[in-house]
């Protein structure tokens, strides 16, 4: 499929929270210039020229530097068929390379056809238009977490909270707290859950943060005054942060033990 750059046609239907100014900085976008900007602080990076994949990569680098939170080392362009309902956004691998679809970033029409029906089925964490980007720089900045708090076991802690299953007591909550289905996977319900709180955190008009998502996981202090199960899932989200996966094997959000344990 050939890549547009911006379809006239459809500006303003890419995702809530799209403002007039930075449609017009995705029109301005210039992506062999984007890709050089990245170079210089160290991304590689490749977007087969699509202006919305660079400008919104882009926003999200500095959102992510905002934050002091690691940003991918490559980021790249596939091309995945959208095939009805099924659609792949983007991808993230633990070996800190991250990629975006330019058929589901085509052009808005296709873009917001996608994002409408995650919206209704409940898939998507948020609906701003920085979603997919949100959610793959999440996930790299847990990979790269988990790597720095276990150095040489990565693969292993990876590979168990990965595989490990989230009771239904942690789904529910998150399906009536947030409206979105977690996926019934850790590592999805850490990208999910933080995708939401940041974009919540975005000014509307820098689409950059005003506060730290990452505190409440970080800090007991901060979750003093919060619900239990607030309480509860932000600490299953610093276990997941940090790949506690033997905490994990025990989380329950229900529980009033301090560690959410089950005795």
């Amino acid at each position: 499929m050939k890549i547009n750059a911006v379809n006239n046609n459809y500006r303003v239907k890419f995702g809530s929270h799209l403002t007039k100014n930075f449609r017009n900085i995705i029109e301005k976008t210039n992506p062999a210039q984007v890709e050089k900007t990245l170079g210089q602080m160290g991304i590689s990076a490749d977007f087969q020229n699509s202006k919305p994949i660079a400008a919104c990569t882009m926003q999200t680098v500095n959102i992510f530097n905002t934050l002091n939170l690691s940003v991918p080392k490559r980021i790249v362009t596939l091309d995945i068929p959208v095939r009805g309902n099924k659609v792949i956004n983007g991808i993230a691998n633990p070996n800190f390379k991250i990629g975006f679809n330019t058929n589901a970033f085509y052009d808005f029409e296709i873009y917001n056809k996608i994002s409408d029906i995650e919206r209704k089925e409940k898939f998507a964490p948020t609906d701003h238009f920085l979603v997919a980007f949100l959610h793959e720089f999440a996930h790299n900045e847990n990979f790269s977490n988990i790597k720095k708090a276990n150095n040489r076991n990565y693969s292993k802690v990876f590979t168990e909270i990965n595989n490990l299953q989230p009771g239904a007591d942690i789904d529910d909550f998150i399906l009536k707290r947030y409206g979105f289905y977690p996926r019934n996977n850790f590592i999805e319900i850490f990208a999910d859950v933080m995708t939401n709180r940041i974009a919540n955190s975005l000014d509307n008009k820098t689409l950059l943060p005003n506060k730290n998502p990452f505190t409440e996981i970080l800090s007991d202090s901060a979750n003093q005054n919060l619900p239990l199960k607030e309480r509860n899932l932000n600490r299953i989200l610093r276990d997941i942060y940090f790949g506690d996966y033997e905490s994990l094997k025990r989380a329950n959000i229900n529980s009033a033990h301090g560690r959410y344990l089950t005795f």
